[in-house]
């Protein structure tokens, strides 16, 4: 994919047609320009991860597992969808800008949120601002997901730290 070997900001419609094998009219017919195509690829991205984050944390029976699973679910990211990965990691500010003001972000974190909200009137997690630490828990995830592409070898020992991290914010025990 385009996006993950030149970047976004480098590619071109021409490049994305060319690799794509369609013609650049067929392009045109669905997309207007290369940056609704980058919506729609971080879509892709995005999509299967809402699911998968949820059903991690619904299997969690403690606030070490909640975080812990969600986590190393975005660690290995990286080594089930390399391609995905790449594009993230390759285009960060574009793919930020999009994920933060498109419908990504808003279904990850009210997922999330909802997921923190429910721990709370369960008593396993602390009363707190349940957006504003679902919105601080994506991010360092978006940051996990780069730099277990980036640096394979860091990810467990970033895992790890951002568990603890959390653990402690969260964790009514």
């Amino acid at each position: 994919m385009v996006f993950a070997t030149i970047g976004f900001d480098a590619a071109t419609v021409k490049d994305i047609v060319r690799e794509s094998g369609l013609s650049q009219g067929s392009f045109y017919n669905y997309y207007k320009t290369k940056q609704d195509i980058f919506e729609d690829v971080v879509e892709d991205i995005i999509g299967p991860l809402v699911p998968l984050l949820s059903r991690v944390r619904a299997e969690a029976k403690t606030a070490h597992a909640f975080l812990f699973n969600a986590y190393e679910a975005c660690r290995l990211m990286p080594l089930q969808e390399p391609q995905a990965a790449a594009i993230i990691a390759r285009n960060q500010s574009s793919f930020r800008e999009i994920f933060y003001l498109g419908d990504g972000q808003s279904r990850i974190k009210s997922d999330l949120s909802d997921d923190l909200q429910k721990g709370c009137l369960e008593g396993r997690f602390k009363a707190m601002n349940f957006d504003l630490m679902a919105e601080t828990q994506i991010a360092l995830g978006i940051d996990l997901v780069i730099q277990a592409a980036q640096v394979p070898e860091s990810a467990s020992e970033r895992v790890a730290f951002l568990t603890r991290l959390f653990e402690g914010a969260i964790s009514a025990d």
